[in-house]
């Protein structure tokens, strides 16, 4: 913690957690050069078959994440403090939505990040990237690949999804991925 944090006093974080099979959300109280941290909302998260695939339910989540962010800034009141002063989330990096056209407003302008998810948020672990990599690999050699992007090829990274994904086909068009 730096000087001008200790001057401030004590600092309330929240931590989004979505691991594969559940959730949490955690306050983190940083004070005296320390974290304390409580468990603020725990949740599951459970895969469901979606017209074949398996994905995330992506209204679910977002709800039980705000739930959680709830109970974190409670908690930070609980104990004298203002309230959340920042939130940090991981997730499995990999899978992704995809988003359309953000809507517009009465003066006809758009409002950002209102776009609808567009389909399902299909989850790694689903089999359609099954024999992707190596049928990619035929068109851009794996070297190709890691001096692209610099990560292990593993067969569900969002590359493979990507090259996959037959949804775009059925779809509305996509504004963001």
């Amino acid at each position: 913690m730096s000087g001008a944090q200790a001057a401030r006093g004590p600092l309330a974080v929240a931590a989004v957690d979505l691991g594969a099979t559940s959730g949490r959300v955690m306050l983190g109280i940083l004070a005296d050069g320390r974290v304390e941290l409580i468990a603020a909302h725990r949740f599951e998260n459970r895969l469901r078959d979606e017209d074949g695939q398996l994905s995330w339910d992506i209204h679910a989540l977002w709800a039980e994440v705000k739930q959680g962010l709830r109970a974190a800034h409670a908690g930070a009141v609980e104990r004298g403090l203002d309230g959340l002063a920042s939130i940090g989330i991981d997730s499995w990096a990999v899978d992704y939505g995809l988003v359309g056209p953000d809507t517009v407003a009465a003066d006809g302008t758009p409002v950002p990040g209102s776009g609808e998810v567009l389909g399902e948020v299909v989850a790694y672990r689903d089999h359609r990237t099954d024999g992707v990599a190596d049928s990619f690999a035929e068109q851009v050699p794996r070297e190709r690949q890691y001096a692209l992007t610099g990560i292990a090829q593993q067969p569900f990274n969002t590359l493979y999804q990507l090259v996959a994904d037959d949804r775009p086909a059925t779809l509305p068009p996509a504004r963001r991925c």
